[in-house]
């Protein structure tokens, strides 16, 4: 009888052993944003932009996060951070610098790195560039800073990047007159009469792949609201906002 039990159990025993490796990553932390240590090669480059855009000569590189570390409690007397802090709490962190008048020179998701923007004397570094953390997670990233009094946003494509992109395709902006089958894909239902085009293969000296057609500027515009209307959202300013946006003209002309 006890040799029947055994038997019938051996069968469930060869597959943990055969699977050994998928038993043990149960049980393993699942890694997170979080968990995106910093390869040594990205954060020579994040270093070495920071030094050719400011003098740093006598502050001491501080590296506070780390595991188990407590950033809130490190001494940071003569000190710039320039480091890659826990993604999810970046605005908490952010504002404790900014409040501690700490510099600060910080890796930040790309997809959320304007939302720092709405903390005072604050700037984003935007980088352009994916990054492949230590964790294996490709993350598109920017820093976030206060190094740049006076600024608010840097473009700087690929500061910092380790991942090899595929082959850059070119991207071209044509007139707003001009069609070709991928902008048409583009588009919401619209059409255009044969009076109202002329088929064309080349626009200002460039080939369009495929052809294209020339239309007025009145079918264009009928195009681009038939666009606006079909949309799921139409973001309209406000009021306020407008005069905003006309204060901002206002100094534009000042200047």
């Amino acid at each position: 009888m006890k040799l029947d039990k055994l038997h019938t159990k051996e069968p469930k025993m060869n597959s943990l052993f055969n699977d050994y490796e998928g038993f043990v990553d149960k049980f393993k932390v699942k890694k997170t944003t979080d968990d995106c240590y910093t390869p040594d090669d990205v954060y020579d480059k994040a270093l070495e932009f920071v030094r050719k855009n400011i003098d740093i000569t006598g502050l001491r590189v501080a590296r506070p996060f780390f595991p188990g570390g407590d950033y809130e409690s490190f001494d940071y007397n003569g000190s710039i951070v320039i480091d890659n802090p826990p993604f999810s709490i970046i605005s908490k962190i952010v504002r404790f610098y900014s409040e501690m008048n700490i510099k600060f020179f910080l890796f930040c998701p790309h997809l959320t790195s304007f939302y720092l923007l709405s903390i005072p004397k604050v700037q984003v570094v935007v980088n352009d560039g994916d990054i492949i953390y230590k964790n294996g997670a490709v993350v598109r990233t920017d820093f976030v800073t206060n190094i740049f009094p006076g600024l608010k946003v840097l473009y700087r494509k690929g500061i910092v990047t380790n991942k090899v992109n595929k082959v850059a395709i070119r991207k071209i902006n044509f007139p707003v007159n001009v069609f070709s089958s991928a902008r048409i894909k583009r588009s919401r239902d619209f059409e255009i009469k044969e009076n109202e085009c002329v088929f064309e293969q080349t626009i200002g000296g460039t080939k369009l792949f495929g052809g294209g057609i020339l239309v007025s500027d009145a079918v264009a515009k009928r195009v681009k609201d038939a666009e606006m209307k079909n949309a799921e959202t139409n973001i309209l300013l406000t009021n306020s906002e407008k005069e905003i946006v006309n204060f901002l003209n206002k100094k534009d002309q000042d200047l």
